[in-house]
């Protein structure tokens, strides 16, 4: 029998410690045979085993060991640690709790407990642990680090580049920072910013797979999707079973129009994390571009209501998180409360499904912003069920009155499983006495055709892929048969004066009209119109829905949402527009643009 005695121990360690493993645990597992009650060497065999990859049976001898002194603060510290890195949180949470019930002033398990917190997404609890871990100690760049996290995931962005760029301050080798920061700028939608201090981490530490993977996203989320392929393929090297990147693959791939890859690499991510909420929103939009609606529907679009970039943007979106409802079906007899999604293009989208839930459900409330009241009110016949946006789903007590809060864009799995679920017209009518004023202004300029034109999206980061230079449309402008009218929201006078000084023309612009927030009489005038040329943005789903005819300037393929993501130039939610591509030639994405504006012209 082996006698293991402070001495004869150090030297088993040295052994495990130089590689001899197998022979040092062997030592160790004889003497424990007859020592059971040994917790001090047990112990070090829990360590040892846990080092060796065996964490199972490490686990089994912390838990022995924890028999015979239950606040072994080592042992506790360490089996909460194996089980935070399996993702087992609350049994983490519990291990944590019992150091701090003995010493609530434990710095590095205070640190833990928010960490553990965030990831059960309890932030303010969270907070409140790591905070105070930070008081107890400074200058534990760890803890900042995971503070960052907390003020990312709470939407306080700003406040988490600070608290990130202080971390580095700290430790300028401390690589998770970095990454971390470069995420935060993604969701400032500052890919410069991201891009650069993502690489300063990869020069620290260029095997960091989340920062390679925070790199490749960048690139993805910008458009520059070969860059992105080649650092995602790496990844896959290292960790062929990568949560994220087989998903983000197929996406890069889509955006390519590589199909045969974008299929490859979205069923490899089908087999190994087919319950994945981020893969399954990604694949929801691939199977909507492949109008294959009921599958993407009750299978997998809801997904996106359990990622956290759905709630970031708004404290409000926190908020309802919890009363959202995700599922399939819905009773007649239930109160509904219908909120909005994400921009007003898309609840201008959603809404044209709002007749048909109306008329199953005339006792549902729908929250509509203040712009749309109105509009909606009138064209859907609904002036007790459409509400003004926050006054029911800003409080908790008025929430709880519903059955069941849908989000507007799960209303598709209802209304529209197949093609011919989509109405051949939009029902959106204007303001009838609007539109024969703005007639009458328009037949005093004589000019035999109308074309409204809106060149920007106002959207921050996808902006950028979605719009164009008013005065790259100087050849198509430059026209005295055509009255073109401006109808481009926000401050465009550098624009027109621009397209003045440099090409001496006009566009008309509608006194005393405000194109951002008066959708009544937006309404009135793009009825008024033989033909509405624009870009990807508000303005667009709102002629969409009043079947006023349209040619609608693709988004480059980043900024592209599904409704305009389709296998030809028509989209079955607005069967008046028709979808034209940018490419990458301007000169002849012109010319072509002309030739349609002119058939557009023709046939209607």
């Amino acid at each position: 029998m082996i006698n293991i005695n402070k001495h004869n121990l150090s030297k088993v360690l040295e052994e495990f410690q130089s590689g001899k493993q197998s022979s040092a645990l062997k030592k160790i597992q004889v003497y424990l045979k007859h020592n059971k009650d040994d917790y001090k060497v047990r112990y070090n065999y829990a360590v040892m085993l846990e080092q060796n990859g065996q964490k199972d049976k490490a686990i089994l001898n912390y838990n022995e060991v924890l028999k015979y002194d239950k606040n072994h603060w080592r042992a506790l510290t360490n089996l909460y640690l194996i089980y935070f890195h399996e993702e087992k949180y609350k049994e983490s949470l519990n291990l944590v709790n019992k150091i701090l019930n003995t010493n609530p002033d434990h710095q590095p398990s205070l640190r833990d407990k928010g960490h553990i917190l965030f990831y059960l997404e309890e932030l303010d609890e969270a907070r409140k642990n790591v905070e105070k871990s930070i008081k107890i100690n400074s200058k534990d760049y760890i803890a900042l680090n995971i503070l960052g996290m907390i003020l990312d995931k709470q939407g306080l962005f700003e406040d988490a580049i600070k608290i990130y760029k202080h971390t580095i301050n700290i430790n300028k080798e401390y690589y998770p920072s970095y990454s971390n920061l470069g995420k935060t700028y993604m969701e400032l939608k500052e890919p410069e910013n991201a891009i650069k201090v993502l690489k300063e981490g990869l020069n620290i530490n260029p095997d960091f797979i989340y920062a390679q993977n925070n790199l490749a996203n960048v690139y993805h989320q910008t458009g520059f999707y070969d860059e992105a392929i080649k650092i995602y393929k790496k990844i896959l090297e290292q960790e062929p079973n990568h949560k994220d990147v087989n998903s983000n693959l197929a996406i890069s791939y889509y955006y390519k129009n590589d199909f045969q890859n974008t299929d490859k690499y979205f069923n490899i991510t089908k087999k190994i994390h087919a319950n994945d909420p981020t893969f399954q929103k990604n694949y929801a939009h691939y199977l909507l571009f492949k109008q294959e609606y009921k599958e993407a529907w009750e299978n997998y679009w809801d997904s996106r209501l359990k990622v956290d970039e759905y709630y970031i943007s708004s404290e409000w979106k926190f908020k309802i998180r919890p009363h959202i409802f995700i599922g399939n079906k819905i009773s007649k007899n239930e109160k509904i409360l219908i909120i909005k999604e994400q921009g007003i293009g898309d609840e201008i989208l959603y809404s044209t499904m709002y007749p048909e839930l109306i008329n199953d459900f005339p006792n549902c409330i729908i929250e509509t912003e203040e712009r749309l009241l109105s509009l909606f009110k009138r064209s859907y016949k609904a002036v007790n069920n459409i509400v003004p946006f926050l006054s029911i789903s800003n409080s908790k007590e008025s929430l709880s009155k519903f059955d069941k809060v849908i989000c507007a864009g799960s209303l598709g799995k209802f209304y529209r499983n197949t093609l011919s679920d989509f109405p051949k017209q939009n029902k959106l009518i204007p303001n009838i006495k609007e539109y024969e004023e703005l007639k009458k202004f328009l037949n005093s300029k004589n000019k035999n055709k109308k074309i409204g034109i809106s060149w920007l999206s106002k959207r921050k980061f996808f902006g950028g892929g979605k719009s164009i230079d008013l005065c790259e449309l100087q050849a198509i402008i430059n026209n005295d048969e055509i009255e073109f009218i401006d109808l481009q929201y926000g401050d465009t006078s550098d624009d027109i004066k621009n397209l003045k000084n440099k090409h001496n023309l006009e566009i008309t612009q509608i006194p005393n009209l405000d194109l951002k927030n008066d959708f009544e009489k937006i309404s009135a005038l793009l009825v008024n119109l033989d033909l509405f040329v624009t870009v990807s943005n508000s303005t667009a789903h709102l002629a969409g829905a009043l079947n006023v005819p349209t040619i609608l300037i693709k988004p480059k393929s980043y900024a592209l949402f599904h409704y305009w993501s389709q296998p030809n130039d028509t989209t079955p939610w607005y069967p008046s527009i028709k979808m034209i591509e940018q490419g990458n030639d301007k000169e002849e994405f012109i010319k072509k643009l002309e030739i349609k504006i002119f058939e557009e012209l023709k046939n209607n």
